[in-house]
């Protein structure tokens, strides 16, 4: 089964999973039959033609480090990839000449900023490519057990709270500009960045993801 093969193939009523059920856990999990009233899009654009396999695309977190070893995260990056060609007509594999072969790898170095977190109720990052790590000056380990909220000054989490549910009730939201700091207290402007759900091809909410290529300091 491709990793993305059945995310909403065929359909032109897609509407947003979030406004389904929840697990037991607390997880967002979608309903069988869409809830009425939700959010639609009206022509979703056309699924990337990724043929990767992934045997559990539930990955568990914290991911380890990327390496050669383990295809750099290659099925969380497609996820992410996919889920933004999906949402936002942005396919960023055709953009930069990406090769599925290497997608991993080709990310991780990419010269954009690319991070997801996870569908906990306070997000813990999950994934940052090495622009990210450099920006918010930490590392790998660091990332992986930072809520999502720290990436923002205390002053600037609500602002930023209100964009993150935006993205989730109507799947992305884009031309967002931002202030956040790193690590060591370094201010930045995140430029023209674009945030969107993740879902897996079983339609359960995976978390969000953002990516930027410019910032000011």
């Amino acid at each position: 089964m491709s990793l993305r093969g059945s995310l909403y193939e065929g359909r032109s009523d897609v509407k947003n999973p979030l406004l389904g059920a929840k697990s037991a856990d607390g997880r967002v999990t979608s309903p069988v039959d869409w809830v009425d009233g939700a959010d639609e899009i009206a022509s979703p654009p056309s699924r990337l033609n990724l043929t990767i396999q992934a045997p559990n695309p539930m990955i568990e977190f914290p991911l380890d480090p990327p390496a050669p070893e383990n295809n750099y995260h290659q099925e969380h990056v497609v996820i992410m990839l996919e889920n933004l060609k999906r949402w936002t007509g942005c396919d960023l594999i055709q953009e930069y000449g990406f090769s599925l072969a290497k997608l991993g790898r080709q990310v991780f170095e990419a010269d954009f900023y690319i991070l997801s977190h996870d569908n906990t109720a306070d997000p813990i990052l999950t994934y940052g490519n090495q622009r990210v790590l450099d920006l918010w000056e930490v590392s790998w380990a660091e990332l992986t057990t930072m809520h999502s909220r720290n990436t923002a000054k205390p002053v600037d989490r609500s602002a930023r709270a209100a964009m993150m549910e935006r993205a989730k009730i109507h799947n992305y939201f884009d031309k967002y500009n931002g202030i956040r700091v790193s690590k060591t207290g370094a201010e930045f402007q995140i430029i023209d960045g674009t945030i969107w759900n993740l879902f897996t091809d079983k339609v359960d909410f995976y978390g969000q993801a953002a990516w930027f290529k410019s910032i000011e300091k």
